[in-house]
């Protein structure tokens, strides 16, 4: 039986891949993945991997700091990140964070992530760090792993005055479920001949005009060999969706 229900639905975005640019910008060394991180394209990544580290580089449309980091629930906190700027003679500061609240980032005990370069351009500043998949910091960090990884960003408009007093980001953060290991999962194509379509309709239903409609409805399955299912859902009208097999 198949039981669909109103609810969130969760997406994780698929990187391009394989000798990643962006118009614009310029990066200092060839990039298999990148993304951009936030809707207006202020935040863009580009990443490079292999079986024991990966190799960020964050072009960022600022002349502040600049935030990226890993979390394990999508939330700013708790997270761990790294953060940095290149002041306006040239200094730079980095360091590896972790954050437990509303508050500024703490720096880690143990550092685990490096620097490589960092500079300001008439974009805005980047930041080129590498960092171990597994750190072993189980205290401050989170490993970078196989299948969804969920990114957290932040930047600020100015330079802090110290490593001491960075100011709070406001609206210019957020989160994105990126496949960092593997990027290209989902790019295959799967035989026709191997697929089995179904429609499932929720015939003359009006939609209230309520802030939040919850509507179930069972549905019972075709006979098919193996109960693993894929589902889609487009219609505007229900945009949350969640579906227990």
């Amino acid at each position: 039986m198949l039981l669909i229900c109103g609810a969130l639905l969760i997406g994780v975005w698929l990187p391009r891949t394989l000798g990643a640019s962006q118009p614009g910008l310029k990066t200092t060394e060839p990039f298999d993945h990148m993304a951009v991180l936030d809707e207006d394209g202020m935040y863009t990544l580009f990443w490079n991997f292999n079986s024991t580290h990966i190799t960020f580089e964050a072009h960022v449309q600022t002349k502040g700091w600049v935030g990226l980091g890993i979390s394990g629930n999508g939330n700013m906190f708790p997270g761990d990140v790294a953060l940095g700027w290149v002041t306006d003679h040239g200094q730079v500061h980095f360091a590896d964070r972790h954050t437990t609240d509303h508050r500024m980032p703490l720096v880690d005990t143990s550092q685990d992530w490096f620097l490589l370069h960092a500079e300001e351009t008439s974009a805005g500043t980047v930041l080129k760090m590498v960092r171990k998949l597994q750190t072993c910091d189980a205290a401050d960090d989170i490993d970078i792993h196989n299948g969804t990884n969920r990114v957290i960003y932040a930047f600020g408009s100015d330079d802090p005055q110290n490593d001491r007093s960075i100011l709070y980001h406001g609206a210019t953060r957020g989160t994105k479920s990126l496949f960092l290991l593997n990027p290209d999962k989902g790019g295959g194509k799967i035989p026709e001949t191997k697929i089995k379509h179904f429609d499932f309709l929720n015939l003359n239903f009006m939609v209230p005009n309520d802030t939040t409609t919850y509507l179930c409805r069972a549905f019972i399955m075709p006979p098919i060999v193996r109960a693993c299912y894929h589902t889609r859902k487009r219609e505007a009208c229900a945009p949350h969706l969640v579906v227990q097999v």
